[in-house]
């Protein structure tokens, strides 16, 4: 996955710098360089292939969006039960109410799981 990862990471770097490229030949800034003004300036045999996989890219891009929202939400979750779990094990009187010598209650006995916060 980490291989994968890097490889992507070349290939962006590498697209990006041919479109950098492609747009100063054509005398516009960065800014400029959309797929609507790309498509302008090619054939109209690739402007139809292209249409086709930008529909394509941004149905992929919003399902990437949807994923990263789930799982920003799995992590929010995940790390309210951390802390959670950790307050239970670390917070003040976790220990239970002892009998006195009488048969009486006693002082209630706190101790904690762990004895230092983490």
């Amino acid at each position: 996955e980490t291989e994968l990862l890097i490889g992507a990471g070349k290939l962006e770097k590498q697209r990006a710098g041919l479109i950098a490229e492609w747009g100063r030949a054509a005398g516009w800034t960065t800014g400029e360089i959309t797929t609507q003004s790309i498509m302008s300036q090619i054939e109209e045999s690739s402007r139809t292939a292209m249409e086709g996989k930008v529909r394509e890219l941004k149905r992929v891009l919003d399902e990437i969006r949807a994923l990263n929202k789930t799982n920003s939400e799995l992590i929010e979750q995940s790390l309210q039960f951390v802390n959670y779990s950790l307050e239970l094990m670390s917070g003040p009187d976790v220990g239970g109410m002892t009998y006195g010598a009488n048969g009486a209650l006693g002082d209630r006995q706190g101790y904690k799981i762990l004895d230092q916060k983490v």
